[in-house]
């Protein structure tokens, strides 16, 4: 006797790729090869292109990388406030405008410093902060079933590891060595970086284009996450020692940051004391941070 055959009950991932989903994923694979097309190679530029120090370009560069992730809780709060969807878009206009104005600060007649600066940090920093932690949540409000979204979420890391692979292993040598590639020893930023700007600018348009198709495209956080966390600490603080060095912690990342951004920026002696100042405020923050939360139950 044949036994019966043997139906798979394992959901097939493929429904979870629909189109909403695939603009949204386009989106995060554009962002990312922008990014890391214009972040990989700003050293090298800034050190021959623009003359800076190798310690000047690295500080502004590693100030440039603390700004990404710390414009993430200002952008994650605002999505839950306007929206996901709006968030997105919106980021995404001023993540391409700033990608325009670091490609065109790399033209060989302009080559302006601050123009690359201003884009770097309020395209690439401010744009990525709202981008980064909405694409994901925002990809899986779009799929109903538990299984179909952790297929999505392994091609929400593909297309970030697709993006910045393509992005550091072969626009980094368009960039660095464009006469490999037939194009002129001046014009391999600009044609490296005006490629990362048609790349984000083409992945906004597609996502305007699902708009109709998108769930829960109005949708807004029904609660404030920051709010309370703060009032936990601030109330926690009066009558806890750990409460007190936990809003010392977190009240200290302001100077810390502000002065880390102004000291990329500075030189001689100056520099160096607004530096022993933001180191002070970092490591008393780190410990003050440590102790506090190695034991929340004061919370």
């Amino acid at each position: 006797r044949s036994s019966p055959s043997r139906v798979s009950t394992r959901p097939s991932p493929c429904p979870a790729m629909k189109l909403p989903v695939i603009l949204i994923l386009l989106v995060n694979l554009a962002e990312r090869f922008c990014f890391y097309t214009i972040n990989g190679t700003q050293l090298f530029y800034m050190q021959h292109k623009l003359d800076y120090s190798a310690q000047s370009a690295q500080s502004i560069i590693l100030v440039l990388q603390s700004a990404c992730y710390l414009s993430c809780l200002p952008g994650g709060v605002l999505g839950d406030k306007v929206g996901k969807y709006r968030t997105i878009l919106f980021f995404a206009i001023a993540y391409f405008a700033g990608c325009l104005a670091v490609t065109l600060s790399t033209d060989p007649s302009v080559k302006s410093a601050p123009l690359f600066l201003i884009g770097s940090f309020a395209g690439l920093a401010i744009g990525s902060g709202g981008i980064k932690p909405n694409v994901p949540n925002f990809g899986a409000d779009q799929i109903d079933k538990e299984e179909e979204r952790s297929a999505f979420f392994s091609y929400f890391y593909w297309a970030i590891n697709i993006g910045s692979a393509v992005a550091l292993g072969f626009m980094s040598t368009l960039a660095n060595s464009p006469t490999s590639f037939g194009i002129g020893e001046d014009w391999g930023y600009f044609v490296a970086y005006a490629i990362a700007s048609a790349a984000m600018g083409v992945a906004a348009i597609l996502f305007v284009s699902g708009s109709c198709a998108y769930k829960g495209k109005n949708a807004k956080g029904k609660s404030s996450v920051m709010r309370p966390i703060m009032r936990s600490v601030i109330v926690s603080a009066k009558s806890s020692g750990r409460g007190k060095f936990a809003l010392l912690g977190w009240l200290l990342m302001i100077p810390f940051f502000a002065l880390s951004f102004v000291q990329a920026f500075m030189t001689g002696t100056a520099g160096i004391y607004v530096g022993v100042v933001s180191c002070s405020c970092g490591v008393i923050m780190i410990l003050s941070l440590t102790v506090a939360h190695v034991d929340n139950s004061w919370l």
